[in-house]
């Protein structure tokens, strides 16, 4: 699939998805969405141990065709012009398709300037923590950054140890914005 695809699919589904968090299963201030978020249950799991902090499971029901996310969305002032890097560590037990970070930049008007879910990079099938990122050159017109974890298919992924900060530009981004442009001029000779 084109990641542009990958994306407009990606944003639709989570506008649309959005659910309410269910007291002491949720973290405070994140959101379940996706295209299928009732066929997975999130929540905070006490249980499972990390050396990372709090975890969150996420666990299919049966075999679900969609996936289901963990997320939350912020203005994008602070972070214009800036490298974000979204990261933490995932876990998990027969996951078919995917489980993985992800983030999304949205410019003023609403469309995704840059995107990147780990799709080709994600965690699959079983084992043990891991760590992941996703690391994004903001825009200068961004107006939102949405990011979090998803499970794609069916299994049980959980996820521990969140970081978002700015970083420099030595950290290479792992998705680049749509559209790049080069600080000169380019083949004026139309050779």
């Amino acid at each position: 699939m084109k990641t542009s695809i990958v994306a407009a699919a990606f944003s639709i589904a989570l506008a649309g998805c959005l659910t309410a968090r269910a007291e002491d299963s949720v973290p405070k201030g994140w959101a379940i969405a996706g295209s299928k978020p009732e066929a997975y249950e999130i929540k905070l799991d006490p249980g499972q141990k990390s050396e990372h902090g709090n975890c969150v499971s996420f666990q299919s029901k049966g075999e679900p065709e969609g996936f289901a996310t963990l997320m939350q969305a912020i203005k994008a002032d602070d972070f214009r012009g800036k490298r974000v890097r979204f990261s933490g560590h995932i876990k998990g037990e027969g996951v078919k398709t995917w489980a993985a970070l992800w983030m999304r930049v949205n410019n003023g008007d609403g469309t995704v300037s840059v995107f990147d879910n780990m799709e080709k990079r994600a965690f699959r099938g079983d084992g043990n923590w891991k760590k992941y990122e996703v690391v994004l050159d903001i825009p200068n017109d961004s107006s939102t950054i949405s990011f979090g974890a998803l499970l794609s298919g069916s299994g049980h992924a959980w996820v521990s140890g969140l970081d978002f900060q700015t970083v420099s530009e030595t950290v290479p981004v792992t998705a680049k914005s749509k559209v790049e442009l080069n600080r000169k001029p380019a083949n004026l000779e139309l050779n």
